[in-house]
């Protein structure tokens, strides 16, 4: 993580007085170099942030050029912070562009121009290949797309090193128009298939499983916005069915059961979602109305309620519970 003064600037009156600006706030690494700039539009919730490469940090002189790294639009989200939305641009630290694309929430992303290192042109006009690197574990991640009218559309592949520095694949994808479509698959760094993700084409949803190294399916289950929902299976190396449970916003909520390796069910109840006041405070600071929001954190705790029974392995009954908002009554 890059080591930064925070230095605010507010009302920087030579560009104010064209009235185009509400507010530029600059950010400032030590050295006193420009590291960010975020502008305000007048009259509008759209934030413009430039940012430029860090490039003197060990040189104290002023007379350095910035060197520009993003030009990025972000726009208000929710009742604090901001959320990239709109055209960027992206350039190499000599100074050559690198990529061009514009952010949608609603209609997903549109991948314009590219180039590579080599400054050879890979994703021109929304046609082509689209290149992103990251950081994973081992180094540098790849993720490589097929862009036509600049939206994801073909064959989707992320590849990530292992510890011998060498490229293999992590997780294999299909897109049409933006969506993932088809049987998404995610291997470790050995080959081996970890999860598969069944896209259902009229809605978010996914239907999950997950799996064992021998490739015998360990749990499965619906996935909405990376929470798990409705029944969820859990399964023993052998195959046979441990767990089931009921799930809302990844909370346990409704109907749970455990069973024996010969199919009696060993534990049968239900769970419920108890929402509570947290003891913590939580601050929250909105860049575009200057206000500070303090709060109480909300607790979600997912408890035992109502009837749960208890049987060995014959199928006979031993005992039973009643719970209310998990404490135990009777």
């Amino acid at each position: 993580m890059r080591n930064i003064i925070l230095l605010l600037i507010f009302n920087f009156s030579p560009l104010l007085c064209f009235g185009q600006y509400a507010s530029i706030d600059t950010l400032y690494y030590p050295n006193m170099q420009i590291e960010r700039i975020m502008l305000l539009l007048e009259g509008d919730s759209v934030t413009i942030q430039k940012r430029y490469y860090s490039q003197y940090l060990n040189s104290f002189s002023r007379n350095k050029k910035d060197k520009l790294q993003s030009i990025e639009t972000y726009v208000k989200y929710g009742d604090n912070g901001l959320i990239q939305e709109g055209f960027a641009e992206y350039w190499y630290k000599n100074g050559k562009k690198k990529e061009e694309i514009i952010y949608s929430r609603k209609n997903g992303n549109r991948y314009i121009n590219q180039w590579e290192t080599n400054f050879n042109q890979n994703l021109k006009s929304g046609e082509g290949v689209y290149i992103e690197m990251g950081y994973g574990m081992m180094g540098m991640d790849s993720l490589v797309c097929e862009v036509k009218d600049s939206l994801l559309h073909g064959k989707y592949t992320k590849y990530t090193q292992n510890e011998m520095g060498e490229y293999v694949v992590q997780v294999v994808q299909d897109y049409v128009e933006n969506k993932p479509v088809g049987v998404k698959e995610i291997f470790d760094l050995r080959g081996v298939k970890l999860i598969e993700e069944e896209y259902f084409s009229h809605t978010d949803s996914i239907f999950q499983t997950n799996f064992y190294p021998d490739g015998q399916i360990s749990k499965a289950g619906i996935i909405y916005r990376d929470r798990k929902f409705r029944i969820w299976k859990n399964y023993s190396k052998s195959g046979q069915l441990e767990k089931e449970c009921e799930y809302e916003d990844d909370y346990k909520s409704g109907k749970y059961k455990e069973y024996y390796s010969n199919g009696i069910v060993k534990i049968a109840g239900n769970y419920k979602i108890l929402i509570e006041e947290g003891d913590e405070d939580i601050v929250k600071f909105d860049i575009l109305t200057r206000k500070t929001i303090i709060a109480k954190n909300k607790v979600k705790t997912s408890v035992k309620d109502g009837k749960w029974t208890y049987h060995n392995e014959q199928g006979v009954l031993e005992k039973i519970e009643f719970f209310q908002d998990g404490e135990l009554i009777n």
